[in-house]
């Protein structure tokens, strides 16, 4: 925060700094996307790989905002993890062939369990203070 200003001042500040975030990673999600259509001539594999970057960032998003307490950051964790899910529970489904869907699904799968087994250390150290 900056000093010796006003609260008005520094909210609208916040808010600036909200958007051009959003607009930040909403230009990420973009790029991630164009990246693995243009390396990777199948797209049943440039979706799965732009698929497990965002369940990645989405985890550390979350583990991050769920360990120092960013709300903020856990709720894009969230969403981000909301929106992969969504994709392919509804579009990936239909689109995919059917290895594609196992590797995708299992891939996705795995990170998820990786994150439980995260997530019981940090409720065992919450628990144990």
């Amino acid at each position: 925060r900056i000093r010796n200003i006003r609260t008005e001042d520094q909210e609208i500040l916040d808010m600036n700094a909200s958007v051009s975030w959003g607009m930040v990673f909403l230009f990420s999600i973009a790029l991630v996307w164009r990246i693995a259509h243009a390396v990777f001539d199948v797209a049943d594999v440039a979706v799965s790989v732009a698929l497990f970057v965002y369940t990645i960032c989405g985890l550390g998003f979350y583990l991050v905002g769920r360990t120092h307490k960013y709300t903020h950051m856990r709720l894009v964790g969230v969403v981000l993890l909301g929106g992969v899910v969504a994709r392919l529970l509804l579009v990936d489904v239909r689109n995919m062939e059917v290895l594609g869907r196992v590797v995708t699904f299992l891939g996705v799968g795995f990170l998820f369990i990786l994150t439980a087994l995260f997530e019981k250390p940090f409720k065992n150290k919450k628990e144990g203070s």
